[in-house]
């Protein structure tokens, strides 16, 4: 029986849509496990009488807190997809390179692995989950640093009286942070898809 390429491309198709959905859909979840933690913090923080000046910095490291958590999930997700890519391509190809393999399993069967071998292939040259994992990674230690470096900086601005100028340096340094790193998630984005940097700049 040929093998018809035409089907493997749609079949290919389809899962690579439906694995980005899930993909949105562990990353809603993060975040939606990251509300009632919000929610948490501010009654916290209500109940313990925050200066009501430090309210725009805390604001602040919450958006920051939810870029975090976001992150994480495409991090997670990218390492999932790309360990279950990598499986599908090199260990079962690996073994339908076995001529014991092919001699002992029934042609449909080794005709359906080789479909997934295929499948695993076109989607991971087409997703680069491996790229996307690092790209996370990196940002979610940027954001940690961040996040560590601006909750130091609350604490020493409790302990004493925060002026106004100090809170505005508090908030530009994770505003600019945050910048930063979307724009390091832009630049992943367009080497991933063959794109250069530079044309966002037209």
């Amino acid at each position: 029986m040929a093998f018809d390429f035409n089907a493997a491309a749609t079949a290919a198709a389809i899962t690579a849509a439906g694995l980005s959905v899930l993909t949105k859909v562990f990353e809603r979840i993060v975040l939606s496990r990251r509300r009632p933690l919000r929610f948490a913090i501010n009654s916290y923080r209500t109940a313990n009488a925050a200066p009501q000046a430090l309210e725009p910095a805390l604001e602040r490291l919450e958006d920051a807190k939810d870029a975090l958590a976001r992150q994480k999930a495409i991090a997670s997700a990218n390492r999932w997809m790309s360990t279950f890519l990598i499986t599908g391509q090199y260990i079962v190809g690996g073994l339908l390179a076995s001529s014991f393999i092919q001699q002992s399993l029934a042609k449909e069967i080794v005709g359906a692995l080789g479909v997934v071998v295929l499948l695993s292939s076109l989607i991971y040259q087409r997703f680069r989950p491996d790229m996307r994992f690092r790209g996370a990674s990196r940002r979610v230690y940027r954001l940690t640093a961040l996040i560590r470096s601006a909750e130091d900086d609350l604490v020493r601005m409790r302990s004493g009286i925060a002026n106004p100028s100090e809170i505005d340096a508090f908030r530009k340094k994770i505003s600019d942070t945050l910048s930063e790193v979307e724009m390091w998630e832009l630049q992943d984005l367009l080497e991933q898809t063959g794109q250069s940097p530079d044309t966002t700049k037209r």
